[in-house]
């Protein structure tokens, strides 16, 4: 069972009261002295007051989670996660997928800065939802991995899809971000062209 209570006040937000109250269940698929994977879900409770308001904000929202924490999954090297994934810590100095694997990682933080700051751009004058979205996960993940460099010198990947003699490259979570986006971006600009095309038939 998962119970919690939040009180928070900011006087930049005009903040004056916000009480979260929250309760759930959780369920725990791996627990052992190494490894444990949680899922939760459960209801949550807002109150809010704020000094530029005469009304008080209430709302219900649901929430779902999950945490996964690993020990020392650098010295225990392939831990089978799934029948389809393992966990696989690899220090990557290439680009996503370990692709270009080289050491120049000051061009690779400056060219990660650099289409950030274009698709940051993009995503200012943008105002269609999808794609505001879809830059956000590209804009997210290149900057995760841009951190990584500045900090560790490499980007830490750690995920690796198999299915029988079948292996993918070990990727992280900015990879899936990187790549979502840009899925996002090519439905985007398919159903765009897909509309425009109705339109001139029509």
């Amino acid at each position: 069972m998962i119970a919690s209570i939040l009180f928070l006040s900011n006087s930049e937000q005009k903040l004056n009261l916000q009480n979260n109250k929250k309760i759930g269940l959780g369920k725990y698929l791996i627990h052992s002295n190494h490894t444990y994977w949680a899922f939760m879900s459960g209801l949550a409770y807002n109150y809010e007051e704020y000094s530029t308001e005469t009304d008080v904000r209430k709302t219900w929202e649901g929430f779902f989670g999950s945490e996964l924490n690993i020990y020392d999954i650098g010295a225990r090297g392939r831990v089978s996660f799934t029948p389809f994934l393992d966990l696989l810590l690899v220090w990557n100095k290439g680009i996503s997928y370990g692709l270009f694997n080289n050491n120049a990682q000051g061009i690779l933080v400056g060219l990660s800065l650099l289409v950030s700051a274009m698709l940051w751009i993009w995503l200012c004058r943008s105002h269609r939802p999808v794609t505001a979205a879809a830059l956000g996960l590209v804009i997210g993940g290149a900057l995760g991995n841009a951190l990584d460099r500045l900090i560790r010198g490499a980007v830490a990947d750690f995920f690796q899809l198999h299915w029988g003699n079948w292996t993918w490259y070990v990727f992280n979570l900015a990879d899936v971000a990187i790549v979502a986006g840009v899925a996002l971006l090519l439905y985007e600009s398919f159903r765009e062209r897909n509309g425009a095309a109705g339109l001139g038939n029509a």
